[in-house]
């Protein structure tokens, strides 16, 4: 068995979820959960950018910003459930939605939340950035 760790954030803001998982080939259990809040002033940022009242320079911050808490969310459930971070195998990152038109002309989906700035301060490898396969594989 190995432990992962996975990190969600949905539509709403209203918070991170950060699950730990020990995985092996025939099952995956659950062993522990936390949800992380969302800060007020970026969830007001996120949204301002989804309704397109932004800058390349804005989005690039919030990629930064929301890496970085991606990771203060890692280091909050590794602090509570008392793990070394040396023992997790990697971190799946799904992201932040900002858009998803799976069925457009030119399909795409955007998540932003930088996962190189979640494997530098964790030292985790982070696989990311899931939908955007999906999505050229026609999902």
């Amino acid at each position: 068995m190995e432990l992962y760790i996975g990190i969600m954030s949905g539509t709403s803001l209203d918070g991170v979820d950060v699950v730990l998982c020990e995985i092996d080939a025939r099952s995956c259990n659950l062993i522990s959960s936390l949800e992380y809040p969302m800060p007020l002033e970026l969830k007001t940022d996120v949204l301002s950018m989804i309704e397109g009242k932004n800058t390349l320079e804005q989005v690039g911050q919030i990629d930064h910003r929301l890496g970085l808490l991606f990771t203060q969310a890692v280091g909050a459930l590794l602090i509570r459930e008392n793990i070394d971070a040396s023992i997790i195998k990697a971190i799946g990152l799904h992201g932040q939605t900002l858009w998803h038109e799976p069925t457009g002309e030119y399909p795409f989906s955007m998540q932003l939340g930088d996962p190189n700035i979640l494997t530098v301060k964790t030292g985790i490898p982070v696989v990311a950035d899931f939908r955007r396969k999906d999505v050229a594989l026609g999902g």
